[in-house]
């Protein structure tokens, strides 16, 4: 990795050769597992090669340095091309974070951090000094983007975040900004399978409910039909029967005379 140190100086010696017409792109891709992903393009505008190669190109206004060199065995270079650019893609792939912006490594100085849930990106100021005018008239496009495993919880102002990524202009920052970025790790609880359960429990609240009111309403129509069998009981008088005499009952005679 220490190698890779000396891609970036020797493309920007070439890039300051040029105006307006290169692109630089460094994306960053942070992964749970404590590794990165490092990928970055350099491409010339097509009408301004003119026909020629990049390889020619480069070696011609780069006084004869080639800036891919020195790669290191991990690092894999590939032809990039879009409808304006053409250059090339280096990429480097699971590189343990304490490499990824060390100095040392790929000449992108700060830090990136996992602790407590989190990954920390800090970047060294980004400075240009007194160069920093005619960098800027150099590129037609320079950016620099960090994509994490988990939501951005924090990032320093100017960048543009997309999901779970954020991208900075490098030439649109004021002059020395320092680059902090906070994100989770994705390694919090599974929230779908929070709302699978939450869902379940809901299912058997309502159908408890349910069940509960059926069997109010029934208790209480049992309740509604006692006072209405009372009253049904009321005693019929058959037509078949012959009524009471209005009078009252003579007493019964002895049949036995009194003897005097």
């Amino acid at each position: 990795m220490k190698k890779t140190a000396k891609i970036l100086p020797l493309l920007v010696a070439v890039m300051f050769l040029l105006t307006g017409c290169v692109k630089l792109n460094m994306d960053f891709v942070v992964r749970a597992d404590d590794t990165a992903d490092l990928a970055m393009v350099m491409a010339v505008k097509k009408d301004v090669l003119n026909g020629q190669s990049v390889d020619d190109f480069l070696q011609q206004f780069g006084n004869g340095a080639d800036p891919f060199e020195d790669l290191p065995a991990e690092a894999k270079r590939e032809t990039y091309s879009d409808d304006t650019y053409e250059g090339y893609k280096v990429s480097m792939l699971n590189q343990p974070l304490k490499d990824v912006m060390n100095e040392s490594a790929t000449n992108a100085n700060g830090k990136i951090e996992h602790r407590d849930g989190k990954f920390f990106v800090e970047t060294t100021s980004l400075d240009m000094g007194e160069n920093a005018s005619q960098a800027k008239t150099m590129f037609s496009e320079a950016t620099m983007s960090f994509a994490f495993p988990g939501k951005i919880v924090n990032a320093t102002e100017g960048g543009v975040i997309e999901g779970n990524k954020v991208t900075y202009q490098i030439f649109d920052l004021p002059n020395g900004t320092v680059l902090k970025i906070e994100a989770e790790d994705g390694t919090g609880p599974n929230l779908t399978l929070l709302w699978w359960v939450l869902g379940a429990l809901a299912v058997l609240l309502i159908a408890g409910l349910v069940w509960f009111l059926l069997r109010r309403n029934r208790k209480d129509d049992a309740a509604a039909s006692i006072p209405a069998e009372a009253d049904g009981n009321t005693a019929v008088v058959s037509d078949d029967i012959p009524a009471l005499p209005d009078h009252e009952p003579r007493r019964a005679e002895s049949s036995e005379k009194n003897t005097p």
